[in-house]
């Protein structure tokens, strides 16, 4: 059975129209293997918290932003509430 990290990714490749990515904390690296998966044509919207103290803590990073910001069709929306589980 593939790992769940690889199913997210075909999940991607396999997108159309709009992808919606919700994650209390998000690493770049993670990031860049989802945008790298969908294809370009798919709007993505990033939902997370991204709270200052988890960034300094460096359970979120920064680069996030900048990684939406340079792709077309994506943005990033704060929701400091936001306490997700994957059951």
């Amino acid at each position: 059975m593939p790992a769940l990290g690889d199913r997210v990714l075909d999940l991607c490749a396999g997108a159309t129209g709009k992808f919606l990515l919700v994650a209390p904390f998000i690493k770049d690296h993670a990031l860049a293997r989802i945008v790298q998966a969908l294809p370009t044509t798919v709007e993505l919207t990033c939902v997370t918290r991204w709270a200052a103290e988890e960034v300094a803590a460096g359970v979120s990073d920064l680069e996030v932003f900048d990684r939406l910001a340079a792709r077309p069709k994506s943005r990033l929306l704060l929701l400091p509430t936001l306490h997700a589980k994957l059951g």
